[in-house]
């Protein structure tokens, strides 16, 4: 079999393996994966993770709110405590991908995430037609807030990417831009 399709029959898993052992086996070939993944992670496209926000938490169906609230085994569990829990859930890819720039101290990218997360949040928030929204009111603007604010804690020492965070948000999301 020919060395492109042994490739492209590869499983996500067993093409992570074998990455793996590629860059296990250091030299060339694992300078150029580490390369390759440096630039993946440096293009931040901050439209697109405002897009994918979006169209993410626009797709949360209310009957999912609804049937997992009410009265359970535990106690009672409240459509706005659902609610939460569900943006939260969607929002959890993208709280780790925030983590994984941080942790890599890749300060720039974590921010160009961080403002489209928010950009997505912001445009949820004014443009979404969904039932499910009206169980949410106040809730991406939280969201919003608390990773703006959890970011800018630790950005405190240097006013320049403050200053950015805080532009972009006044120009993207200006009724957020208090934050």
């Amino acid at each position: 079999m020919k060395a492109g399709k042994v490739v492209q029959i590869l499983s996500c898993e067993q093409a992570l393996g074998v990455l793996r052992r590629l860059v296990a086996k250091g030299g060339d070939v694992a300078d150029a994966i580490a390369a390759e993944a440096v630039a993946l992670l440096s293009e931040v496209n901050r439209e697109e993770v405002a897009h994918e926000v979006f169209i993410l938490l626009d797709s949360i169906d209310v009957q999912d709110c609804w049937d997992r609230a009410g009265k359970h085994r535990h106690g009672y569990v409240h459509e706005d405590e659902v609610a939460y829990d569900l943006i939260q859930e969607v929002l959890r890819p993208f709280d780790d991908q925030i983590a994984q720039y941080r942790h890599s101290e890749m300060e720039t990218q974590e921010m160009q995430y961080i403002q489209g997360v928010v950009c997505g949040l912001y445009r949820y928030s004014k443009e979404s037609q969904s039932e499910f929204k009206d169980w949410c009111v106040d809730m991406p603007e939280s969201f919003a807030q608390e990773i703006v604010e959890s970011w800018r804690k630790r950005h405190t020492q240097d006013p320049e990417p403050l200053k950015a965070m805080a532009d972009y948000l006044e120009e993207h999301c200006p009724e957020w831009s208090m934050f």
